[in-house]
């Protein structure tokens, strides 16, 4: 034929093509896969955040109230 060598050219880019999109895609979906674990992560670590700040608050609020308290007593011993 006398465009044969042509259509061979064009297959071998056609094949070289595709290729390139399935490694891309597989890529794409690795980076999938990678975004959603770093999402479960933040979604995890914002959980302890939480919690943390949480206890953080009852203890200052403990701390307010023991302060309190000492200074109360300390004011009750000294007018002894």
């Amino acid at each position: 034929m006398f465009f044969q060598q042509q259509v061979e050219h064009f297959e071998t880019l056609i094949s070289e093509v595709k290729n390139i999109v399935l490694n891309i895609s597989a890529k794409q979906q690795k980076i999938e896969k990678d975004v959603q674990a770093i999402k479960n992560t933040i979604k995890d670590n914002n959980k302890k955040f939480k919690a943390c700040s949480e206890a953080f608050n009852q203890t200052k609020i403990v701390c307010e109230e023991l302060t309190e308290r000492i200074c109360d007593a300390a004011g009750v011993i000294s007018n002894l």
